[in-house]
C-alpha cells in the first residue's frame, strides 16, 4: 500500500528547488510519494541557508514536521542528513529513513476522500492499474476548486463496464494496462454517443511524440507523461475544468 508524504522546501535557490521537484515527482510510482505542499511531514531545509534552519524549527514544533537537513556536514543533533549533490537515489534514501507520525496515512485519506455525490459538481473516472498512480492522481484531483466524485478502474475491461453505467464528464486513461490497453479503451469510448466531447487525459510513461499522435488518433483530448508533474497537471485540468464549466452554463 503505498503513503503520499507532502514536503515543504526551505532556504533553496531556484536551482535546488527545481532539481528536488523533480526528485519529489520521481517518487510517484514508489511505496511512499512525496509532493510538495503544506502543511508538511517532512521539512526539506537548506542548512547553509542563514535562518532557514531557525524557520524550519519552528514550523516543525507547530505541526509536528520531520526535519531534514541539506548540507555538506551534518549539523550536530540533527536526525536526518542530505549531504550535496542532491541526487535522485541519495534524497529519497533519506526521506525513506525518516518516521512519520502512525496516523499519517489516514490523514492524507481523509485531506483527499471522494466528495458526497450530491456535492460533486463534475464525476471523473480514474483508469490505471497502478495503486501507486491511482492515489497521486486523487491527490491532484482533490486540489482542484471544484469538488469531484472519482471513480476507479484497475483495467480496460473495468473501465468500459463502468462507462456504460455511468455517464463521466472528465476521463484520465492509462495506456499501459493488463488486457485492453489505453488506446483501444479510448477508441471505444469515442464510439459512444455520450462521450464525443468528452475530456479524456491519457497517462503514460512513454515520451516518444508518435506515442502522443497514437492517443490523439484514438481519442484522446490530452497525453501527460509519467510521473505526474504537479504545475502542468494542475495548469492542464483547470483548463479542463474552466470548459467544462462553460458547456454546462
Amino acid at each position: 500500500m503505498s503513503i503520499t508524504l507532502i514536503v515543504s522546501l526551505i532556504g533553496f535557490s531556484d536551482k535546488d528547488q527545481e532539481r528536488l521537484l523533480k526528485v519529489l515527482e520521481y517518487s510517484s510510482s514508489r511505496e511512499r510519494i512525496y509532493r510538495q505542499g503544506e502543511p508538511a511531514d517532512i521539512l526539506l531545509v537548506n542548512g547553509e541557508h542563514e535562518g532557514a534552519v531557525e524557520e524550519a524549527e519552528s514550523i516543525a514544533g507547530a505541526c509536528q514536521s520531520s526535519v531534514v537537513i541539506v548540507a555538506r556536514r551534518a549539523p550536530e543533533g540533527v536526525g536526518y542528513h542530505i549531504a550535496p549533490p542532491l541526487i535522485t537515489s541519495r534524497v529519497l534514501r533519506v526521506l525513506d529513513k525518516v518516521v512519520i507520525r502512525e496516523n499519517v496515512a489516514d490523514e492524507r485519506e481523509d485531506a483527499a476522500a471522494v466528495v458526497n455525490e450530491e456535492d460533486a459538481r463534475y464525476r471523473a473516472l480514474v483508469v490505471d492499474d497502478s495503486a501507486a498512480m491511482r492515489e497521486a492522481l486523487k491527490l491532484e484531483l482533490s486540489e482542484l476548486p471544484v469538488p469531484l466524485a472519482i471513480d476507479y478502474a484497475e483495467d480496460g475491461e473495468r473501465a468500459l463496464v463502468a462507462v456504460e453505467k455511468v455517464q463521466y464528464d472528465l476521463i484520465f486513461l492509462d495506456i499501459m494496462m493488463p488486457g485492453i490497453d489505453g488506446y483501444e479503451v479510448c477508441k471505444t469510448i469515442r464510439k459512444d454517443s455520450r462521450y464525443k466531447k468528452t475530456p479524456i487525459v491519457m497517462l503514460s510513461g512513454k515520451t516518444s511524440p508518435l506515442d502522443e499522435v497514437k492517443g490523439i488518433i484514438a481519442g484522446c483530448n490530452t497525453y501527460l507523461t509519467k510521473p505526474i508533474a504537479h504545475v502542468e497537471f494542475q495548469e492542464v485540468i483547470r483548463r479542463v475544468v474552466k470548459w467544462l464549466d462553460s458547456v454546462a452554463r
